[in-house]
């Protein structure tokens, strides 16, 4: 650690925004791992003050009632289903691409998050978790899935599939369509808004912070 220099640092921050193409904050919250492990080991300060990267501190966007009101009308079961679902667990993109039938505990009320090898999937950080669900969101994955033809409906088949039984990999784009299809701006529409939502919803309703970020996997 001792032999890093400037000129490292400022190197491994253009390869986070240019090479990785990751955001501006993740950039931000990824140098500052390393500057505070440097700090432990007793380095002293290598850059200046405006050597370190930045972001723009912008507010949470969420969903408000009327907007998915107006949207759900347009969707299929699949599409509804898998809304509510992010919605009510606050799951990422991929982990609910990759979320089974055996990580829904019906009887106890729970959604598991847990590593996939068999997709050669991990949740983010590998952090596996529970999460709380209410019965009106066990209640729409069960009419789903006595939709679903039987090879889909076994324990360890993705919830949320293709046809052909595979991760279902075009979620932003098929909600940006029924956004569209509802006559709303789909701009306003991305999936991570809704776990934004179910943060929001949640703090508000006086679950401390802790808790929620537990719940999200953070």
């Amino acid at each position: 650690a001792d032999e890093l220099e400037r000129i490292d640092l400022l190197e491994f921050v253009a390869f986070l925004r240019e090479k990785k193409k990751l955001a501006p904050r993740t950039v931000f919250n990824k140098f500052t791992c390393v500057m505070t492990f440097l700090e432990s080991q007793g380095i002293p300060k290598l850059l200046g003050k405006n050597d370190k990267p930045r972001f723009v501190e912008t507010e949470v966007a969420i969903f408000e009632d009327n907007q998915l009101t107006d949207l759900y009308p347009v969707c299929t079961l699949y599409h509804r289903t898998l809304y509510d679902f992010l919605l009510m667990t606050g799951f990422r993109e991929q982990e609910a691409m990759h979320i089974t039938w055996q990580n829904i505990r019906f009887k106890g009320n729970i959604v598991e998050m847990r590593w996939k090898p068999q997709f050669g999937w991990s949740p983010k950080a590998y952090k596996e978790r529970e999460v709380p669900v209410p019965d009106e969101l066990l209640e729409t994955l069960e009419v789903y899935r006595k939709t679903l033809p039987e090879k889909r409906a076994v324990s360890g088949a993705l919830v949320f599939s293709t046809r052909s039984g595979k991760c279902d990999t075009h979620m932003i784009r098929a909600l940006k369509r029924n956004a569209t299809k509802a006559g709303l701006n789909p701009d306003d529409f991305w999936l991570h808004k809704f776990r934004a939502t179910f943060a929001t919803t949640h703090l508000r309703a006086g679950v401390d912070l802790k808790t929620v970020m537990a719940w999200m996997g953070q």
